[in-house]
């Protein structure tokens, strides 16, 4: 199945618009929360994870061809051993930014299959 290029410049647009606003929260307002006692309900921990993966799914298949929900959930595992091996080098792992990376590469792979058309 294969998309026409008009479909797949929408995969592009979301995936610049996805990795502008996770720089922006892991940027200005992440640090902004931590600096007021705001609770924001654990957004600004999960949500550059959850956006990152999102966009990152999405250039992939916007790019992509061939096998492109095998080429998603390969990198979407590559984060996810990047969020694991936090456990071993004493950074700050959490949970939520796990489910966080699922979530985004599930919005991806329902966005990619609803813009697909079939030839």
């Amino acid at each position: 199945m294969k998309t026409n290029y008009k479909n797949r410049r929408i995969f592009l647009y979301i995936s610049i618009l996805s990795g502008i606003t996770a720089l922006f929260i892991k940027l200005f307002y992440r640090p902004w929360v931590n600096h007021h006692p705001i609770n924001d309900f654990g957004w600004s921990g999960a949500a550059p994870n959850f956006l990152s993966s999102l966009g990152i799914c999405l250039f992939i298949a916007f790019v992509s061809t061939k096998r492109t929900l095998e080429k998603m959930i390969y990198t979407t595992c590559g984060i996810l051993l990047y969020e694991l091996e936090q456990l071993w080098t004493y950074r700050t792992f959490d949970f939520l930014d796990i489910a966080a990376t699922l979530a985004g590469l599930g919005l991806a792979i329902f966005i990619y299959k609803r813009v697909e058309i079939k030839r």
